[in-house]
C-alpha cells in the first residue's frame, strides 16, 4: 500500500494573476457615456447568453477519421496478455487494422483485419467491431472524448474474451512537450498473478526522469520501487517506445501513443518475456470537482475472485463530485451481471490527482487512485489498496 512517506513528492507554484485597479477618472464619466456603456453591456450579455446555449460539436464518425493506436489487456484462452492495435478510420468509421499479441499461453503473434464503428451517438458513446478472419471477432463498447482524440474500449459481451484498453489518435508531439509530472495506472502480470500498479514520474525536456511505483498483487502482496522513466523513441505521429527501469531484471519496455495535446499516452508491454503490462499515463494539471460535473463512462479490467474480467461503468457526477453509477460485469467465473450504486470523488488535489470510490453496497466497494487530464475530459483509475480487488482503467467524459 502506498503511504504518504513513500510517495514521491513533487512541488510546483502557480503565480496568481493580479487584477488591474480601475482608474479614478472612470468614476467621472457623464450620464451619456453611462447610457452607451449600459447599451454595450446589454448587447454583450445577449451575445454571452446566446453563446452559452450553443451545444458542443457532436462526435461523429467523420470526426474520428485518421490513424489511431490502441493498447489492450486481453484474455481469450491464452492467459492474461497484451495487445497493440494500429488502425485507420475513414469518414464512415471503417478501416484496416493490424495487431500484435503478447500472451503466456500462445506466445507472440500478429494479425491483420478490419475495424468498424458500428454505432455512435452525439455524446461519443457507441460500439465498435474488430475482425481478424472469419471467427476472430471482438465487440467493444466505446466512449470517445469530446475532442475526438481518445476513445475507451471494452469487450463485455463476447463469451471467453475479456479485453479492455484505450485508443489514441496519432498526432505530432515532441519530447519537450512531454516535460512535466505524470501518473500512470497499469494492469500487470509478471509472475505474481494479475495485479495493478500506480506509477508517479517526472519527465524533463529530454523525456526522462525519476519514477516511483506502488504494486498491488495477489501472489506477492503490496510493494514499492523507485527507478527511472525514459521515452526511448518518439515518432512524428506520436507513437514510440518507453522504458520503466527499477534496476536488475525489473525493466519494462512499452509501446506508447501520445495524444495530440501531449496530456495523455497509452502504454503496453508486448515484447518482454513473462511481463504483461498495459495502461495509460496522464499528466498532472489543475482541476476542480465542479469541472468534473457531467456524464462519464469508465472501462476497467478487473479481478475480484471471478477471474480476469472486464467492467463497463456509466456514472454522472454533480458539482460536488458524486452521483449515481451503473456497472456491467463480464467475468469467466461468475458470468455477466449488473449493479447500481454511486461514484464519489473522495479527494482531489490542485494537480488533478486524487481518490475515488465506486460503491455498490455491502462489500462491493472499490477505492481508486485517479489522475485527471488537463482538459478535464479523461481520468485514469487504479485500485492498489483493496484486498482481493485488482481493478484498473480509465473514464472518459461523454
Amino acid at each position: 500500500m502506498k503511504t504518504k512517506n513513500n510517495t514521491m513528492q513533487f512541488s510546483c507554484s502557480v503565480k496568481p494573476t493580479s487584477l488591474a485597479s480601475k482608474h479614478s477618472s472612470e468614476r467621472a464619466i457623464t450620464s451619456c457615456r453611462q447610457s452607451g456603456r449600459l447599451a454595450f453591456l446589454a448587447a454583450l450579455m445577449l451575445v454571452t447568453l446566446v453563446s452559452m446555449v450553443i451545444p458542443a460539436a457532436a462526435v461523429t464518425r467523420s470526426s474520428l477519421a485518421g490513424s489511431w493506436q490502441a493498447t489492450l489487456v486481453i484474455d481469450g484462452g491464452c492467459g492474461l496478455g497484451t495487445k497493440l492495435v494500429d488502425f485507420t478510420l475513414d469518414s464512415n468509421g471503417q478501416g484496416t487494422a493490424s495487431a500484435g499479441y503478447h500472451t503466456p499461453g500462445c506466445g507472440d503473434n500478429e494479425e491483420t483485419g478490419t475495424i468498424s464503428i458500428l454505432s455512435l451517438n452525439s455524446e461519443g458513446t457507441g460500439t465498435a467491431q474488430l475482425i481478424f478472419g472469419g471467427s476472430t471477432v471482438f465487440n467493444f463498447n466505446i466512449q470517445t472524448s469530446t475532442n475526438s482524440q481518445v476513445l475507451n474500449m471494452v469487450d463485455i459481451s463476447d463469451s471467453g474474451n475479456y479485453e479492455k484498453g484505450m485508443a489514441i489518435r496519432q498526432a505530432a508531439p515532441t519530447l519537450s512537450q512531454l516535460a512535466g509530472i505524470w501518473q500512470a495506472t497499469l494492469v500487470i502480470d509478471g509472475g505474481c498473478g494479475l495485479g495493478t500498479k500506480l506509477v508517479d514520474f517526472r519527465l524533463n525536456s529530454n523525456g526522462e526522469g525519476p519514477a516511483y511505483a506502488s504494486y498491488h498483487t495477489p501472489g506477492c502482496g503490496n510493494n514499492a520501487q523507485a527507478g527511472t522513466m525514459r521515452i526511448t523513441s518518439l515518432n512524428a505521429g506520436g507513437d514510440g517506445t518507453a522504458e520503466l527501469n527499477f534496476g536488475g531484471s525489473a525493466v519494462f519496455k512499452f509501446n506508447i501513443q501520445v495524444s495530440a495535446n501531449g496530456q495523455i499516452f497509452n502504454m503496453v508491454d508486448v515484447t518482454d518475456s513473462g511481463n504483461y503490462d498495459e495502461g495509460s499515463a496522464v499528466r498532472e494539471a489543475s482541476s476542480t470537482l465542479a469541472r468534473l460535473a457531467g456524464p462519464w463512462q469508465a472501462t476497467l479490467v478487473i479481478d475480484g475472485g471471478c477471474g480476469l474480467g472486464t467492467k463497463l461503468v456509466d456514472f454522472t457526477l454533480n458539482s460536488n463530485g458524486e452521483g449515481p453509477a451503473s456497472a456491467s460485469y463480464h467475468t469467466p467465473g461468475c458470468g455477466n451481471n449488473e449493479q447500481t450504486g454511486t461514484m464519489t470523488i473522495t479527494s482531489l488535489t490542485g494537480s488533478g490527482s486524487g481518490t475515488a470510490e465506486l460503491n455498490f453496497g455491502g462489500s462491493a466497494v472499490f477505492t481508486f487512485s485517479i489522475q485527471v487530464s488537463a482538459n478535464g475530459q479523461v481520468f485514469n483509475m487504479v485500485d492498489v489498496t483493496d484486498s482481493g480487488n485488482y481493478d484498473e482503467g480509465s473514464a472518459v467524459r461523454q
